[in-house]
C-alpha cells in the first residue's frame, strides 16, 4: 500500500471534485411528447378542464385546444382567473389568450393541439404549438 502525503490526497480530491462538477451535470428528465388524458364527453362547450396541473383543455365551438399553465418567466404554475391567467411567483399577468399583459413575463403561454382518439380520450401534442385563436 502506497503511503500518500496529505497534500497529494487534497490535490486528488480537488481534481476529482472539479472533474465531477464539469463533466457530470444532472440529466434532465425528458418530458412526454404526447399526453393522453380525460374524455371528450367530460367537457361541455365553453368549459375547461385542468389536466396534470400543468395544462388546461378548452372545448369551444371551433374545437379543442390546450394551454400550458407554466409561466414563461420562471416556470411557475399560473392560475386561471376572471381576466385570464396570473402567476403568483412574480406577478405576471396574461390575458385569456395567454399573451402577457404585465409583470416580468415577455412571452405568451403556449397553446397545443388536442386530438380526440377513437375511445374519446384526449391526446395533447406538446411538440406542436398553435396560435391562441386556432
Amino acid at each position: 500500500m502506497k503511503n500518500n502525503s496529505r497534500r497529494s490526497f487534497i490535490k486528488g480530491c480537488c481534481s476529482s471534485s472539479l472533474g465531477l462538477a464539469v463533466g457530470c451535470t444532472p440529466a434532465r428528465k425528458k418530458r412526454a411528447r404526447k399526453v393522453v388524458v380525460g374524455n371528450v364527453n367530460d367537457l361541455k362547450s365553453g368549459e375547461n378542464l385542468f389536466i396534470l396541473e400543468r395544462l388546461m383543455v378548452f372545448k369551444e365551438p371551433t374545437g379543442l385546444r390546450a394551454i400550458s399553465l407554466i409561466c414563461t418567466h420562471q416556470q411557475c404554475l399560473v392560475q386561471k382567473n376572471q381576466k385570464g391567467f396570473y402567476c403568483p411567483c412574480h406577478g405576471a399577468v396574461f390575458d385569456p389568450t395567454g399573451e402577457p399583459v404585465s409583470g416580468p413575463a415577455k412571452e405568451a403561454l403556449s397553446w397545443h393541439p388536442v386530438k380526440v382518439r377513437e375511445d374519446g380520450s384526449l391526446e395533447i401534442d406538446l411538440t406542436k404549438r398553435i396560435n391562441s385563436t386556432q
